[in-house]
């Protein structure tokens, strides 16, 4: 199953055309993604001064399910967070928020 998604995707990406630029993450992509899901700017989001080259387009869509997920998930009350890990050449990044984890017999119809 996991291959034929990455197949599809490469197939998509081939096809698709992609608008790299060079984006802050927070003020380019994070921001407006909490605007639009009317989300308190309040969210404290340690991620300033990162700069990615990627498509602005395809990162509000990876952002916007990965916090939606989080306040779906969450439940009532909960905050909203997102975390950097440097690695190499790469960031890895998670947005998560303070609710109740989800059962294990459900996270797998979690996006990730």
């Amino acid at each position: 199953m996991a291959e034929k998604s990455l197949d599809k995707i490469n197939s998509l990406k081939d096809n698709t055309n992609i608008d790299k630029q060079k984006l802050n993450l927070l003020d380019d992509i994070i921001m407006p993604v909490l605007d639009g899901l009317s989300v308190d700017n309040s969210v404290s989001i340690p991620l300033d001064k990162v700069t990615v080259i990627g498509d602005r387009v395809q990162l509000n869509t990876v952002f916007r399910n990965l916090f939606q997920n989080a306040i779906k998930n969450g439940g009532g009350g909960c905050s909203l967070g997102a975390h950097r890990e440097n690695q190499l050449n790469n960031y890895r990044f998670a947005v998560f928020n303070t609710g109740p984890a989800i059962p294990k017999c459900k996270s797998r119809w979690v996006d990730s």
